[in-house]
């Protein structure tokens, strides 16, 4: 086992993440669909239902969801853009090693607990951890990514945010790991094949937003 393998089994096995029972989501999400446009209200549910477990731990128990902020970023200018990311294989989740996305985000920890708004504020760590943001932006609340298809996607609940840039622009932080460009939708749809599972939902519900 190579260097960065022990490093991120060492990261797992010690970090914690937010989760919530997956009963809760259930509660407000009827249907089969694998994206759920949603209010504030189911925001509060999981918000106030939500703890910290070992991440090791919500890898396997499907009876709750991992909760990852995952945040499309768009702008208008002659037409509406969108920006994609490529995500490298020198980070560390070898899962979307080389594939597309349309989402940044990531895990909420304990260090997200300091505020009074854990989402927001996971959300905003992680943003800013890999992004330089925009001078002005606006933040809306799309819905749900819940998906039971595959093992993965059962032990984890992306909470969906739209970016619409207002002023500014969007710069990745660490090149080394990811790239970046804006893109109009044909871009998007031409590359669908090699984007991460959640980008392909993501994709097919943008008409609606």
């Amino acid at each position: 086992m190579n260097s960065l393998s022990l490093n991120k089994e060492k990261k797992i096995n010690s970090e914690q993440v937010l989760v919530a029972p997956d009963k809760y989501f259930s509660n407000f999400l009827k249907n089969d669909l694998d994206f759920f446009p949603s209010d504030s209200e189911s925001l509060n549910v999981i918000r106030e239902n939500a703890v910290f477990i070992n991440r090791v731990d919500a890898e396997i128990d499907e009876s709750f969801r991992q909760i990852i902020p995952y945040v499309v970023i768009h702008k208008t200018s002659h037409e509406p853009l969108y920006y994609l990311f490529k995500r490298l294989n020198t980070q560390g989740e070898e899962r979307l090693h080389n594939l597309y996305s349309l989402g940044a985000g990531g895990h909420i920890n304990p260090v997200d607990e300091t505020s009074h708004d854990p989402l927001h504020a996971g959300l905003m760590r992680e943003l800013n951890e890999e992004l330089f943001l925009p001078e002005s932006y606006d933040l809306t609340f799309k819905g749900w990514i819940y998906s039971k298809t595959e093992p993965v996607s059962r032990v984890h609940a992306g909470m969906v945010f739209e970016m619409n840039v207002l002023k500014g622009d969007i710069r990745i932080r660490e090149t080394d790991k990811m790239l970046g460009e804006w893109c109009d939708i044909q871009t998007l749809i031409s590359c669908r094949g090699t984007m991460e599972g959640w980008s392909k939902i993501v994709l097919s519900h943008l008409k609606n937003w």
